[in-house]
């Protein structure tokens, strides 16, 4: 029990470490300019985009995000019904390693 004990705080803050990367990337995101693609993220995204209306054009599936397009209240739908984050879709590709102008 002790060594378990020993373990606790390193394992802690190896995984803090870890997720910090990521959810400082989500925190610093633009909000959608509106043309071009919508990273959204959530629970079920897919299904999501499909009730704010949008139209999913992710090349590949994910678990907790879907890159979409729509109308100009599909941010405002999207994050009413449940969307956890809905973000600047190219600035994500840029951070992901697609030039500028390139369609996602």
């Amino acid at each position: 029990m002790t060594r378990i004990k020993h373990l606790f705080l390193p394992v802690v803050m190896g995984l803090l470490l870890v997720l910090s990367g990521p959810l400082s990337v989500i925190a610093m995101a633009p909000p959608p300019k509106g043309d071009g693609p919508i990273l959204v993220i959530g629970r079920n995204p897919d299904a999501l985009v499909e009730a704010a209306g949008g139209i999913v054009v992710t090349p590949v599936p994910a678990l907790f995000a879907t890159l979409a397009t729509g109308d100009a209240d599909f941010v405002a739908k999207a994050l009413e019904i449940g969307a956890w984050r809905v973000m600047d879709g190219q600035w994500i590709a840029r951070i992901c390693g697609y030039p500028e102008g390139t369609q996602t």
